[in-house]
């Protein structure tokens, strides 16, 4: 593993690799450019984890794209959605729901027959 000097980052890259800590080691990461994209071709199917996210955002990263490698300084990461993840041997699958609004927290009790949402990682 590369040992990084992370007093040379900028705010941005610092706010980043200090937000990995939030984040568990199960769930699948994508490098994110700046158009707010994700990096590489077929980056649904190449997860990282968050040690590996931290290692492009300090020292960049080596990218796959229309048939060819370059090196990229991630600007961001999300999290790659419908994956199946393992948690203590129970496979879920990711989701993202967006809550604007009374009436969507509404809908969400009728959906979830009054139950709400379990326990969830909010972003």
């Amino acid at each position: 593993m590369v040992v990084a000097n992370f007093s040379k980052l900028s705010p941005l890259q610092q706010r980043l690799v200090d937000g990995l800590d939030l984040i568990p080691d199960w769930m699948p990461l994508c490098l994110i450019g700046s158009k707010k994209a994700p990096l590489g071709d077929d980056w649904t199917n190449r997860p990282y984890r968050a040690d590996e996210v931290r290692q492009a955002i300090v020292n960049g990263a080596d990218i796959q794209a229309k048939g060819k490698t370059y090196r990229a300084a991630p600007k961001g990461y999300g999290v790659i959605t419908g994956q199946p993840v393992t948690i203590k041997g129970e496979t879920l699958y990711l989701m993202a729901l967006d809550q604007d609004g009374h009436s969507a927290k509404q809908l969400i009790q009728k959906l979830s027959l009054g139950e709400g949402l379990p326990d969830t990682y909010a972003f």
